[in-house]
């Protein structure tokens, strides 16, 4: 719960993702020119992650049994 109170400011709107993979678990808001986007490993295994805006594109690892954040600028 941390992740969506901490890094999600007052009125940011969910906005839509594709997932290539079921076993990561993601959900991504907007605000400002700001998107958040919150990730679930569920999994015991690390898993890399791709994150892509349009031509914009960081490589992640999301650890076993984790939740992270990843906050990207418009």
């Amino acid at each position: 719960m941390w992740h969506f109170t901490h890094f999600l400011k007052a009125g940011a709107q969910r906005i839509g993702v594709t997932r290539y993979t079921d076993k990561i678990e993601v959900t991504a808001f907007e605000k400002d020119g700001r998107i958040t986007v919150v990730l679930l490993n569920r999994t015991e295994e690390e898993i890399p992650v791709y994150l892509r805006l349009g031509e914009y594109c960081a490589e992640l690892t999301s650890k076993a049994k984790s939740i992270m954040t990843a906050e990207i600028e418009k």
